[in-house]
């Protein structure tokens, strides 16, 4: 097209006034042509002669753009020192800057596209409203590096050294980090999705304000890491160590932390929802005004953990063993307990409802100002340890409280089987409305309490203290008592059907009443009185003696009698 006006102009009869523009026309087209030479793929020759500005003046920011256009394509910058360099409104594919030197780099308003940097030392870098997609960084020292408004996805670090890194208002899509340290790193309006960490050192790293969505942190540290404000959801963090490190006001939904160490970690007012923590360490961590839902603390070491002002709802706190753990102002709901062993520990001013506890263990701990509401509990010791002000309601079964205290506490609407209350202090405690069955009394004291609207079943009472007890509507079915009462609380008991010392116990068999199938008589000396043909069927009689002599044709088919000793 440009030969034909050539040509019409010289044809014409006009052309002699414009033949100095000739010369002209070929400046400009020679410009053009030697101009897009550059921007197409500049040599390393004519990168080389191009840093030698630097030569002379070592503060000149060289800026690619101005001098090869806005496009680097297939560009080898590897083995260069660069100096400061900038590359604004530029598009970089398929270029190398391996082993390159940077004192300072500066990507803005650019897109750098399927490039390598390795072994590549930076000791400034600012990247902002710019892409990077398809780019590997590996074995490289990034220092002091920024990356504000900006998207990087598809980008891998390996191996690279990355201190103080920041990173604002930017989108890590496909990001993978492995083998890396970034320390002191600071995250602030980011989202890094469907990414992998792993290997790495993120120690002292500060987040703000920023989200993890569906990925994946695996056998990295995060010591003395701070996250505020932000959100983890979808993710797994398997084999972290995130000991040191502070949460506040941070949300974790749908996410596993697991095999990780959270020692003398912080949580504050922070929300976790359908979280794993499995085989976790929370050893001596502090939780404050935090939620949990849904969230499986299973095998986690709580040693020394600290939980204040926090609630649980549809958790499983379960299979672990803890001491020195203290939880006040907290509420327990819709929850399971099971396998759990607790001793050295203090929980005070917490509710537990509507929830289920199995093969649970206390020993050595306090209770204070605690409520247990529709409760359904199996297997459950409580040794040595104070319950003060409790307020218990609910289904028990296979309760052992043992050389421990119950003090101005309330018992209602129970229902209690297999328990064994031994060697303890009952003070100042009512106990109404309710059941107890096939459960064992010894050695107790019952100091200004009172008992009212009760059944109590196939139970018995060895060697107990009633002190200024008050007794109310009691009814007793097949229970005995083997202490020696006044003769008027013996004949009250009486009334109330309770069947009151041995010797009438044994006048009881001998009148033709044998069945006493499925009771707990335990801690009795049934040596001194003749059985006769009583049915111990299925009945629990442990640590009792008896003569062999005085049992004649006793049935004691499928009874329990573990710990007791038959004498001839």
């Amino acid at each position: 097209m440009l030969s034909l006006t050539i040509k019409v102009i010289v044809s014409s009869p006009n052309w002699l006034p414009m033949k100095n523009l000739i010369p002209f026309f070929l400046v400009v087209i020679a410009f053009f042509a030697f101009s897009d030479c550059y921007a197409a793929s500049p040599t390393k020759k004519e990168i080389l002669e191009f840093l030698k500005l630097q030569n002379k003046d070592h503060n000149v920011v060289l800026d690619f753009k101005e001098r090869f256009g806005d496009r680097l394509t297939n560009v080898d910058f590897s083995g260069l020192d660069l100096g400061k360099v900038t590359f604004d409104g530029m598009i970089i594919e398929n270029s190398s800057f391996d082993r390159a030197v940077f004192t300072s780099l500066t990507i803005k308003n650019s897109v750098v596209n399927n490039s390598t940097f390795y072994s590549t030392i930076i000791y400034k870098g600012h990247i902002v409203s710019s892409q990077l997609d398809g780019v590997s960084i590996i074995e490289s020292d990034l220092n002091n590096t920024q990356i504000e408004k900006s998207e990087l996805k598809n980008v891998r670090i390996l191996k690279t050294h990355a201190p103080s890194l920041i990173l604002d208002d930017s989108k890590l899509n496909s990001i993978i980090i492995r083998n890396s340290d970034i320390l002191e790193a600071k995250f602030g309006r980011t989202v890094l999705a469907e990414s992998e960490i792993s290997g790495s050192d993120l120690s002292n790293m500060r987040m703000e304000d920023s989200k993890i969505t569906d990925s994946r942190l695996t056998v990295s540290k995060l010591i003395n890491a701070k996250m505020s404000k932000s959100t983890l959801t979808n993710s797994t963090l398997h084999g972290i160590e995130l000991s040191g490190s502070h949460m506040r006001d941070t949300q974790i939904f749908s996410s596993e932390i697991t095999n990780s160490d959270l020692h003398r970690s912080r949580l504050y007012n922070c929300h976790l929802e359908k979280v794993s923590m499995l085989n976790t360490d929370f050893g001596y961590a502090s939780v404050e005004g935090t939620s949990f839902i849904k969230a499986d603390f299973s095998s986690a070491s709580l040693e020394g953990l600290h939980i204040g002002s926090a609630t649980f709802s549809e958790c499983c706190l379960c299979n672990f063993s803890s001491q020195n753990i203290t939880i006040d102002s907290s509420a327990i709901t819709h929850s399971s307990i099971s396998n759990v062993k607790l001793y050295d520990s203090e929980i005070a001013d917490t509710s537990l409802k509507d929830s289920s506890i199995a093969n649970l263990s206390i020993s050595n701990s306090g209770f204070l100002d605690t409520v247990l509401l529709d409760v359904n509990g199996k297997s459950i010791a409580i040794k040595h340890t104070q319950i003060d002000s409790l307020l218990l309601q609910g289904d028990f079964s296979d309760i052992t409280i043992e050389d421990s205290q119950i003090v101005k506490s309330s018992l209602r609407n129970l229902k209690l089987q297999l328990l064994w209350l031994l060697h303890s202090h009952i003070n100042n405690t009512q106990v109404q409305d309710g059941t107890i069955s096939k459960s064992n009394f010894l050695a107790n004291t019952f100091i200004d309490s009172s008992v009212d609207n009760l059944t109590i079943a196939k139970s018995s009472f060895t060697e107990n203290n009633f002190v200024g007890t008050n007794v109310g509507n009691i009814s007793f079915t097949k229970t005995l008592f083997t202490e020696k009462f006044i003769e008027g609380v013996s004949s009250k008991l009486a009334q109330m059907g309770a069947i009151v010392g041995l010797s009438n116990f044994e006048k009881l068999i001998a009148s033709g009443t044998y069945d006493f199938t499925d009771v707990n008589y335990s801690n009795i000396d049934f040596s001194k009185i003749d059985l006769g043909k009583v049915n111990f069927k299925g009945a629990i009689l442990r640590e009792n003696i008896f003569s062999e002599n005085k049992l004649h044709d006793v049935d004691l088919t499928k009874a329990d009698l573990e710990g007791s000793t038959f004498h001839k």
